[in-house]
């Protein structure tokens, strides 16, 4: 199967014109090593409006997806469209990570290991299928790819033209940059379990204690004195 970008590189090829697809992936990955989320890829309406093979929109829409071979494996697909872009959305719902990576390395790749989660992917075009020439090179330097990657802990690195919000990692390139995409982040911080439970027990001593002392305390109180009894009635006999 031909990788992702090539596949892209051939139908912006043959519409020969610039600025027609739509390349979106967005994706969150969980802290039991799944990824949820999607990926959309769309033609311009515009483009698809002026193919003479005398197909529908859809199906061309179709034939071109038909191509993406590279793309991580989805629970489902459904129509996409917004005011310029017909295509189709990708949704991946709690995919393992061993499933979502690719194992002949096309597309993109999530690695757990170590403690650290490592997101990576190759964005050479020098590598498509494009002949020696890149006579496409213009028709790809005009799409944009957008990828966004949240992670489930702390983002400790990432690339020089990533973004940072929170654990988001982003990015927005041109399909022709030939970037190499990488992020990197730390595992979660669990619940400090450990820390709750000393501080509950050093809670439990203090009352201990505090009962303890107050048992000491009641006990040395001077008992109170009892009264005197009162001196029995004295009866005068006449």
């Amino acid at each position: 199967m031909r990788p992702l970008k090539a596949c892209l590189a051939l139908i912006l090829a043959a519409f020969a014109l610039t600025g027609c697809i739509k390349v979106e992936m967005a994706v969150a990955i969980s802290d039991d090593d799944m990824v949820s989320g999607s990926l959309i890829f769309g033609i311009e309406k515009a483009v698809l409006e002026q193919d003479k093979s005398g197909k529908a929109p859809a199906q061309i829409v179709n034939d071109a997806v038909a191509q993406i071979g590279a793309i991580p494996p989805s629970q489902r697909t459904e129509v996409y469209e917004d005011s310029k872009y017909l295509g189709r959305r990708f949704i991946f719902d709690r995919v393992p990570l061993a499933e979502f990576s690719r194992k002949d390395g096309s597309g993109p790749q999530i690695v757990h290991s170590g403690g650290l989660y490592t997101f990576t992917m190759n964005g050479d075009t020098a590598t498509m299928d494009l002949g020696p020439t890149l006579q496409f090179y213009d028709l790809l330097n005009a799409a944009e790819f957008r990828i966004s990657i949240t992670f489930p802990g702390r983002v400790i690195e990432r690339d020089n033209l990533a973004t940072l919000s929170g654990n988001t990692v982003s990015w927005r390139v041109k399909l022709s940059s030939k970037h190499q995409f990488k992020a990197v982040s730390e595992e979660p911080v669990g619940f400090p379990w450990l820390l709750v439970g000393g501080v509950a027990a050093i809670f439990g001593i203090l009352i201990i204690i505090g009962i303890v002392v107050l048992v000491i305390r009641v006990n040395r109180r001077p008992k109170p004195v009892a009264p005197p009894m009162p001196a029995p009635a004295v009866q005068h006999v006449d």
